[in-house]
């Protein structure tokens, strides 16, 4: 049986390795992509539902409070011009309610703004009128045959006695506090918005047909009626699956739900794998054409060899480049050669590579590290917290006791650090005798406390001169800015602050 040629077999063994690499590039690219999408959807929209919740919730406090302040108008002048005057003042300055009405305690009508027709009509629910307290109602349709809920609060007299309500109404099909605050929706893609009461039933909708429809069967709306608030993907009561951010709004007993689809969410992430490998695709051809050129090349002297000195060994299979078998001069040669080059260049890369990132004297980060790690961080998004620490009265050190004793108090604080922070947190030596600490995906007031806690610890031990010796403390946070830059000039900032107010403090 003939055996495969070395040359056959080189190229097949670089068109296997190409497409592997390329496939697994490929892959790779897509499921970090993929991944990066939905966390950031997921992040997004609970950050969009916590913020519309908190501003419903103001507005329905707000409204009532105005309501709470009328009643008491009201219930001193229980009288038909005021009843007028209050509720078209109350529907003048609040824009949560479409109208507003005042129900004597029989349940009728006695004054309404802007539907005065609605006076002498007897109430279509009574539940205000049987619980004199204030109320947010269930949807149900009204007198005027609108879909609405209402907030209600009770009016007494001077001397106690019930005198009725006064009741904010919002229509659910028809311009209201919701398409109010949700016209400022963040997103121009297929994300949407939906507010349910505390009974799973949609109370607002891009889609005003599915208003007043039960949706509590739906995952994150049982989240949100356990007064959750969060991110989750779930799949909806139309059987889609979403990518959803909910939260819960107090003292209505409501909820928000900010959602997209998952396949809107990751298409671009499918988009990019084509682009890559069309992109890729010429490149990967011309690799192809060159390798079996150079193979060629390569293979043509060691085959004119073989048949001049007509050996009959066959050309065996490999896994490693260190299990070739030399069987000749020239390819043990060969392999050797190689074998040093590239063991003696992996180590000088090595070398580099951590020359390149390290301290010399601390081991720690260096500034150019430093630099590439904060970059990364906020093409991520991720959210970090930087310390920016000084040795007070460093240049004291060097001028008593010498450069070299400057030397192992640099090496003693950095260890010191390195001991003091958690395995996930970078400590670097930011220049002199400044040093730093990052902190991925911690709060400021974390990075306040973990300032602290070493500047504390620190100064109560004795250090290589014999004596404890202080830091000052600069903290900033990401939040503040969206660059590098920015935060590190923060965190100066500070610290030159902690300087300038006596030292052996942390300022942020």
């Amino acid at each position: 049986m003939r055996k495969l040629t070395l040359k056959n077999v080189l190229i097949c063994l670089i068109l296997f390795l190409l497409l592997t690499t390329m496939i697994i590039s490929v892959s790779s690219s897509y499921v970090m992509q993929k991944r990066t999408l939905i966390e950031n959807t997921l992040e997004r929209h609970e950050s969009y539902a916590r913020k519309l919740a908190s501003s419903a919730e103001l507005s329905i406090q707000d409204a009532q409070k105005m309501l709470a302040e009328s009643a008491k108008v009201i219930g001193t002048h229980f009288s038909p011009p005021t009843l007028h005057k209050e509720t078209a003042r109350v529907l003048a300055q609040s824009s949560t309610f479409n109208s507003v009405s005042i129900i004597n305690k029989d349940g009728i009508f006695v004054s309404a703004s802007p539907l005065q027709s609605l006076i002498g009509e007897k109430i279509v629910t009574t539940e205000a009128l049987n619980d004199p307290l204030p109320t947010i109602s269930d949807p149900y349709a009204a007198v005027t045959g609108r879909l609405v809920i209402t907030l209600t609060h009770p009016i007494f007299n001077a001397a106690g006695d019930y005198l009725g309500y006064i009741s904010g109404a919002i229509y659910l099909q028809e311009q209201n506090i919701f398409s109010t605050l949700m016209a400022t929706h963040f997103s121009q893609d297929d994300s949407y918005v939906f507010v349910v009461d505390g009974k799973g039933t949609i109370l607002y909708h891009k889609d005003r047909d599915r208003i007043n429809e039960n949706v509590k069967e739906n995952a994150v709306v049982q989240e949100v009626l356990a007064q959750n608030s969060g991110s989750m993907e779930v799949v909806n009561s139309k059987n889609i699956t979403m990518l959803s951010g909910y939260s819960f709004i107090e003292g209505a007993n409501w909820g928000v739900v900010s959602q997209r689809p998952f396949l809107s969410t990751v298409l671009p992430a499918q988009k990019m794998v084509m682009n890559n490998f069309s992109l890729a695709l010429p490149f990967l051809l011309i690799a192809v054409a060159l390798s079996i050129f150079f193979i060629a090349k390569i293979v043509k002297p060691i085959h004119i060899l073989t048949e001049l000195t007509k050996q009959n060994a066959e050309q065996q299979s490999i896994d490693k480049i260190r299990d070739v078998n030399g069987w000749y001069h020239e390819s043990n040669q060969l392999k050797q050669t190689l074998l040093m080059t590239f063991t003696a260049l992996q180590s000088k890369v090595h070398t580099l590579q951590t020359e390149a990132t390290s301290d010399a004297l601390t081991n720690l980060l260096n500034r150019r590290a430093i630099t590439r790690t904060l970059e990364k961080w906020d093409e991520q998004q991720t959210p970090y917290a930087v310390v920016l620490m000084d040795i007070d009265k460093f240049k004291l050190v060097n001028d008593t006791y010498g450069h070299q004793m400057g030397d192992d108090v640099l090496i003693y604080f950095a260890e010191f650090f390195k001991q003091h922070t958690m395995p996930y947190h970078l400590c670097g030596r930011y220049g002199g005798e400044e040093f730093i600490i990052l902190m991925p995906d911690a709060t400021l007031e974390e990075a306040i406390l973990l300032a602290d806690t070493i500047r504390m610890e620190i100064s109560q031990v004795l250090s290589p001169t014999g004596k404890a010796m202080t830091i000052s403390a600069g903290v900033a946070h990401s939040d503040t800015s969206s660059c590098y830059k920015d935060i590190i000039e923060r965190a100066d900032a500070a610290l030159y602050n902690a300087k300038e107010h006596g030292r052996n403090q942390v300022r942020s």
